[in-house]
């Protein structure tokens, strides 16, 4: 595999201008589906394992407050005498209240229990869609750390604006830049950088573990 990838980048590194250009762009497309299929990935994976939040039940509670405490001033309101019959409607807001809420609660509880299996169905085709697509492109003939469709936009930004002409001199422009983001920290830019970085990183992890 190494051996292939060398070679590949051989080609690369050799390949004139006007070649060079379309296959940045074209390897540059792929890891933004790549990109994109990893976003979708973490997605699934989170929707199958996602619960109903516990903040569900204080806010049901909260709901349930000011029907309740209207039926329990109702039951203070009362004299002492008060007939059995006298009683029931402030008992029946109060029971009625909790039904409602555990009603609700069941709803939430059994349409996340299906969410849950739905993600669950889909997220190994989803997976397996991914690592298929990775058989048809190029992207294993770049370097580790140059991964991502941010770094390759930017070389490819190079090559059009004619500040470099090869692949190592693609490489060079993009090592002086992202060493100038990680030295202006609080820049738009290296803010842009930190979040593509982060989506590269992922996607790189799990072009690894298929590359296993």
């Amino acid at each position: 595999m190494e051996d292939v990838m060398m070679t590949g980048l051989t080609s690369i590194t050799n390949a004139e201008q006007a070649s060079l250009l379309p296959s940045l762009q074209k390897t540059a497309n792929e890891m933004r589906r790549l990109e994109a299929y990893v976003d979708m990935i973490d997605e699934y994976r989170t929707k199958a394992t996602e619960k109903v939040s516990g903040c569900i039940a204080p806010i049901l509670g909260a709901l349930a407050i000011i029907p309740g405490t209207a039926a329990v001033s109702s039951l203070q309101r009362l004299d002492a005498d008060a007939t059995f019959v006298e009683l029931i409607p402030g008992f029946a807001g109060i029971i009625i209240t909790g039904i409602v809420c555990l009603v609700i609660w069941g709803i939430l509880a059994t349409r996340n229990k299906k969410q849950r299996e739905e993600y669950s169905a889909k997220l190994p085709a989803l997976e397996k869609e991914a690592t298929a697509y990775l058989l048809n492109t190029q992207i294993n003939i770049i370097p580790k750390d140059y991964r991502s469709s941010f770094a390759l936009d930017y070389m490819a930004k190079c090559l059009v604006n004619g500040k470099a002409d090869t692949w190592r001199e693609c490489v060079e422009l993009w090592e002086q830049q992202l060493h100038r983001w990680t030295v202006e920290i609080n820049t738009a830019e290296a803010a842009e950088h930190s979040a593509e970085a982060a989506k590269a990183a992922k996607a790189a992890a799990f072009f690894s573990a298929w590359r296993k």
